[in-house]
């Protein structure tokens, strides 16, 4: 039996850093215009039965659980808090994105950015815009963390309470009814990768030190089952949504019309098991393998992974905040101003990619640096008596 050991003091996890960190570089190469290129032989361009997207909000869920599940009893109000204050940031910078983003975009010509706006009145724009209904840009993961950090404190608090499963029931539930109510969109679908991830992150020591007790064949078995039958779904789920729709444009001799068809009708089968709105069973269940599959890979060589990516991953995975934020001013400003050629100059756009991600690399690192300047010189003021004398 799994039982959490909440008064452990908890060391951050540097998997979970680098987790995010690839995350978020997939999130961003998905959002660019700049398509084909090769990084989307990687990150499937959004189309897979999983994406980064459900990643980046489990890891969200289980740092959250991680981080706060130990304090939630001992810390009560400061716990709550710093949770609180984090969705009221959180919103304001969805409100805020959104009202700049479709100002801009509302004299700027049609079709200068991918997405389409707001075509009610302005009474409703902003009604839903508050409301956190709608959202404009290419920031559309704040609201849903807005409201799901409004409620952690809540779940937190069940958690530590002893009632696991009346949380996972109570989600589950709200996933089964509510998640294809347009009045609760996107945020009844969402939530169950949220709070289960809030789960996972409570209950991870234990979860690892469970796991840590089984023979040696035992776990041989199960990491090799999941990693292969990850590998398998990945390669068919790239097969299907990138390579063959690639090579149908690219190079439509290679492919016969059959063939194309074929492919057409499995996607389209495919369709209500893994959609992405709703978050439906498949994709939940794919999701969940792939994550494991990535979790386990990254828990057993962090550390070489950690070199190999340079410190990038763990750079922006620790300020994931900023560089998603970054990421959406870099995406929207590139779609006015700069408009990919077309057609299929692989290199070019390969090129064009890696050079936003680096740009947005160095943004967020610049910024991160002025905002902890900022901070170290005002609790050197602090410390020195100048401030509130």
């Amino acid at each position: 039996m799994i039982t959490a050991q909440p008064s452990e003091r908890r060391q951050r996890i540097l998997a979970l850093d680098l987790l995010r960190g690839l995350f978020l570089i997939v999130i961003i190469v998905n959002h660019l215009a700049w398509t084909p290129s090769l990084f989307e032989f990687v990150t499937g361009k959004s189309a897979l039965f999983a994406s980064a997207a459900e990643g980046f909000f489990v890891i969200s869920g289980i740092l959250v659980g991680y981080i706060y599940g130990p304090k939630i009893l001992e810390k009560s109000r400061h716990t709550i808090k710093r949770l609180w204050r984090r969705a009221g940031l959180l919103y304001l910078l969805s409100v805020g994105f959104t009202l700049i983003f479709a100002s801009i975009a509302y004299f700027l010509p049609e079709e200068s950015i991918r997405l389409a706006t707001w075509d009610r009145g302005i009474g409703s724009f902003l009604l839903n815009t508050f409301t956190l209904r709608y959202s404009y840009g290419w920031t559309d993961f704040l609201a849903r963390y807005s409201l799901f950090m409004l409620f952690a404190p809540a779940v937190l608090w069940l958690l530590a309470k002893q009632k696991a499963v009346l949380v996972a029931v109570i989600s589950v539930l709200i996933w089964l009814f509510l998640r294809e109510n347009p009045y609760f969109l996107p945020f009844s679908a969402w939530q169950i990768v949220f709070v289960f991830g809030i789960m996972i992150g409570y209950y991870l020591p234990a979860i690892e030190s469970w796991f840590g007790r089984l023979s040696k064949s035992v776990k041989h078995r199960a990491v090799i089952t999941v990693w292969t039958i990850s590998l398998i779904t990945f390669a068919f789920s790239m097969t299907l949504y990138v390579i063959v729709p690639y090579l149908a444009t690219a190079y439509p001799q290679l492919l016969s019309g059959t063939v194309v068809a074929d492919i057409g009708t499995i996607r389209r089968s495919l369709l209500p098991f893994f959609g992405k709105n709703y978050l439906d069973i498949g994709r939940l269940l794919i999701g969940t393998l792939w994550f494991a599959s990535l979790y386990i890979l990254f828990r057993r060589h962090e550390q070489s992974l950690h070199k190999l990516s340079f410190g990038t991953f763990e750079a922006l995975g620790k300020r994931s905040l900023i560089v998603y934020v970054t990421h959406g001013i870099v995406v929207f400003t590139m779609d006015i101003f700069f408009r990919p050629s077309g057609g299929n100059n692989l290199l070019l756009n390969t090129f064009i990619t890696a050079l936003t991600i680096t740009l947005i690399y160095v943004l967020a690192m610049r910024y991160d640096r002025l905002r902890q300047s900022i901070v170290d010189r005002r609790q050197a003021s602090l410390d020195n008596g100048y401030i509130g004398q």
